[in-house]
C-alpha cells in the first residue's frame, strides 16, 4: 500500500510542478520533502491519509488531468461537470467519478515550515 500513497503523492504534486525528493510513509502519516522544477525552491509537507480506499482511483484521476493538461497550477480548469461528463465518456462510471473528483478535492497536504504547519497544498 505504501507503493500506492508514494504514487498519489507523485501524481497530486505534478500538479504543483514538483517532485518528491524524500518521503517516509508511517502507519497513516507521509512525510516528506518536494523540490520545485523550476529550482525555485523546496517544501516539506504532512499528510493525514484519509480514505486509503480512493488512492488507487485518485491515481487515475490525476494521471488523466495532467495528460489532458486539465489544470493550471492548482486550479482544475474545466468546470467539475464537464471534468465527471469527460471521465463517464471515457468508461467511469458516474459515482466513482463523483466520489474520486470529491476525494481529490478535499485531499489537503500540510506544508511545513520548520515543523509547523504554514499553509496546504490542495487542488480546486
Amino acid at each position: 500500500m505504501n507503493k500506492n500513497i508514494e504514487r498519489f503523492l507523485c501524481s497530486f504534486f505534478r500538479i504543483f510542478n514538483a517532485h518528491i525528493e524524500e518521503i517516509n510513509i508511517v502507519g497513516s502519516k507521509a512525510i516528506g520533502l518536494v523540490v520545485y522544477e523550476d529550482n525555485s525552491g523546496e517544501q516539506y509537507f504532512s499528510w493525514d491519509i484519509s480514505n486509503i480506499h480512493m488512492i488507487a482511483k485518485g491515481i487515475k484521476l490525476l494521471d488523466y488531468i495532467i495528460a489532458n493538461k486539465l489544470s493550471i497550477g492548482d486550479k482544475l480548469s474545466p468546470s467539475r461537470i464537464n471534468l465527471t461528463n469527460s471521465l463517464i465518456n471515457i468508461g467511469w462510471n458516474e459515482s466513482e467519478v463523483i466520489d474520486t473528483i470529491d476525494f481529490l478535492l478535499s485531499t489537503k497536504i500540510d506544508m511545513l515550515d520548520n515543523g509547523e504547519k504554514t499553509d496546504s497544498f490542495f487542488i480546486h
